[in-house]
């Protein structure tokens, strides 16, 4: 599932409003590897910050270590743990510092913020110009992060079990 979950993006934001007779709309989802921005009919394709760079690698380690871990013998339980870490560390990253990335790029813009805008992890709302029209947004964290943070709490809980499911072992000649 981590791995699944590093391929979805991680966090979306729809801009959409009128004003002045003019409809518009705009949307960013951010990947773990890129961040795909769509406004006014053309869509651009931008590399992914540092942060989720890290978190990506993070994510994937922990999920290569899930699947040694699945089939290790003795170090069964060591390894799952480690995998899981990395999985929570990687989410863990992600989400602080993407949010101190949006508070940052927030209170150094050059361009005048409009009252009772604020971008975040989830936020949303309405934002009138005077006289000119409405500014509707929305920002979430999106379902890849969800996918991964369920793959991380399910290699914790293998990580917990004592012991692997048994399987019997039996060679299928001796049913002939």
């Amino acid at each position: 599932m981590c791995l699944i979950g590093s391929s979805l993006p991680w966090w979306v934001v729809s801009v959409s409003g009128s004003g002045l007779g003019v409809y518009f709309s705009a949307d960013a989802s951010v990947y773990l590897y890129r961040v795909y921005v769509s406004a006014i009919g053309q869509a651009q394709s931008l590399t992914a910050p540092w942060y989720a760079l890290g978190a990506l690698v993070l994510l994937l380690v922990g999920a290569i270590l899930a699947f040694a871990g699945s089939v290790a013998g003795s170090k069964r339980r060591i390894i799952l743990a480690l995998s899981g870490i990395l999985a929570l560390g990687s989410i863990l990253l992600f989400v602080s510092v993407f949010q101190t990335d949006i508070a940052h790029a927030l209170s150094s813009a050059n361009a005048e913020i409009p009252a009772g805008l604020s971008f975040g992890l989830f936020s949303g709302g309405t934002v009138g110009y005077e006289g000119l029209g409405s500014l509707y947004y929305s920002c979430y964290l999106s379902y890849g992060i969800w996918v991964a943070l369920v793959g991380a709490i399910i290699i914790l809980a293998a990580a917990a079990r004592k012991t692997p499911p048994s399987a019997d072992t039996t060679p299928l000649s001796n049913y002939s």
